[in-house]
This record gives C-alpha cells, sequence and structure tokens, in this order.
C-alpha cells in the first residue's frame, strides 16, 4: 500500500472529507498520528503486553509483523571499558544509530586453543559487583556478561555495550541482533505541492496532508509511488491504530481505545 493511498484510507475512516464535521487535522499532527501508531505497533510486538501474553516471534504473525525490521550488526572493539580491571577487563562495542531493541547478543571469543562464539548474556548495572563476586556468575573461560550506557549523556548515537570477560580469552567481533527504528514519516515538500497542483484530476482527489517529504526529481510526488515501508499484511492495522489515536484526541471526553484495538488486532 503507498502511502498516499494509506493517508486517504485514514481521513475516510476519521470522518468523510465532504462532511462537515470532518475535523481539521493539520498535516504536522497526522503525521505524529502515523508515528504514534507505528511505535504502539512495533513495542505491542516486540514484548508481551496483549490478551494473549505472545512474546516476541512466539506465533508466526507477530514475527512476521515485524521481520523487516530485524538487522545483525557485527561490531568491533572501539575502547576499554569504564569498569575494567587487571582481573576482569571490559571492552565496548559501538552500537549502531538505528538501534532500538535488542534480540540476541553473541560475541566470538579467541581461547587459547580455538575460537568460539558465545551468548553474551544482558546484565544490568547494579548487579556488576555481584556478578564479579560470585563465583557461578563471574566472567570465566567463555562465559561473559555485558551492559549497556551511554558515552555522551547528550547523545544517544553514543551508546556502546560494554563486554566483561575472562582475561584468558580475547574477545573479538560482537553480534548483535535487534530491531531498528522505524522510518518516521514527516510533513510534505514543495515537490509534493507542485504535483498536487499540476495534476487537479488525481483520484482519489489528493489534498496537502496526504504527502510526505522523499527523493524526488523534476516535481514528481514521491508519496503517490513509494510503497509504505512495513510489511504489508501491517498497513491496514497501523492505519487504524493512527485513526484511534486520532480520535482518542479529538473525542470529547477523551476515549481510550488503544486497548481494545490492541486486542481485536492480536
Amino acid at each position: 500500500m503507498t502511502i498516499y493511498t494509506m493517508y486517504s484510507i485514514f481521513e475516510d475512516l476519521v470522518d468523510k472529507l465532504s462532511s462537515g464535521a470532518y475535523p481539521e487535522i493539520p498535516i504536522e499532527q497526522k503525521d505524529r498520528f502515523f508515528n504514534l501508531a507505528c511505535e504502539r505497533f512495533v513495542k505491542q510486538r516486540y514484548g508481551s503486553n496483549n490478551s494473549k501474553g505472545f512474546g516476541f516471534e512466539e506465533i508466526q504473525k507477530r514475527t512476521d509483523d515485524l521481520s523487516n525490521l530485524v538487522r545483525t550488526a557485527s561490531l568491533n572493539i572501539s575502547t576499554s571499558g569504564v569498569y575494567s580491571t587487571e582481573e576482569y577487563p571490559t571492552v565496548t562495542y559501538n552500537i549502531p544509530t538505528d538501534y532500538w531493541f535488542s534480540i540476541t547478543e553473541r560475541v566470538r571469543l579467541r581461547t587459547k586453543c580455538r575460537t568460539v562464539t558465545v551468548l553474551a548474556v544482558q546484565g544490568r548495572h547494579d548487579e556488576i559487583s555481584y556478578r564479579i563476586s560470585d563465583p557461578f556468575n563471574r566472567p570465566k573461560g567463555e562465559r561473559v556478561f555485558r551492559v549497556m550506557h551511554s558515552n555522551d549523556t547528550t547523545d544517544n548515537n553514543n551508546n556502546v555495550i560494554e563486554l566483561f570477560y575472562d582475561k584468558d580469552v580475547e574477545p573479538q567481533e560482537y553480534l548483535l541482533t535487534y530491531l531498528a527504528q522505524f522510518r518516521r514519516l514527516r510533513s510534505i515538500t514543495p515537490y509534493n505541492q507542485a504535483h498536487i497542483a499540476a495534476n487537479p484530476t488525481i483520484t482519489p482527489i489528493a489534498t496537502h496532508n496526504t504527502f510526505g517529504p522523499g527523493n524526488n526529481t523534476g516535481g514528481v510526488g514521491s508519496w503517490f509511488d513509494i510503497e509504505f515501508w512495513f510489511n504489508p499484511e501491517t498497513h491496514q492495522e497501523i492505519i487504524d491504530l493512527a485513526v484511534q489515536a486520532c480520535l482518542e484526541t479529538i473525542e470529547h471526553p477523551r476515549t481510550q481505545s488503544f486497548t481494545q484495538q490492541i486486542s481485536n488486532q492480536e
């Protein structure tokens, strides 16, 4: 489904375009409704906050819904970690800038006789001392754990993974499988406005609030033929969530429908 079609369906579901009751929704606000819908959709599919209690990839539909956001990155060592000691050294790996949620994490270790790929245990900052002092959880041989933090609290692009490992092994690449941040919808460009003005017979009737930016040349409106970047089976569900988010805002009194909508989708 193209983005133009999705925005047109959104307008139909909120109210008829010809109706005097159709609320005036600025383009920027409509973009925010769709971005909010996408964010709710991803977070709900990633977690288990649903009526069935399903987790990430627990059934095939939930696997397919987010499959186009799954990435695997091979990370190289950046620096020595802030928690590094002689007995339990640490190293850091820079997290990809499009990272959002972790799925699985592995690291290649060079031991005295072989190279192995092991699971990196996801630790917490408040348990670092506990893990290091516990003989059953401290880094030993092929057992490692990690924490995440930022080298600069003013820029989330500086987030790093800090890996704790045994001094008798040598860490190499870190394999991070994660959910990437979705591409957000933004407001229209002059190119789309020019295309609308030059093509008054577009069906359905084009309005300025049905388009967003993109790579375009010669004044061709990019949203006319660009497919929405979520998997096709999710498009209508995301439209429904955007409509519900809109109605929750404009109704008086406000109606809370997100929980009910998610329950219906599951």
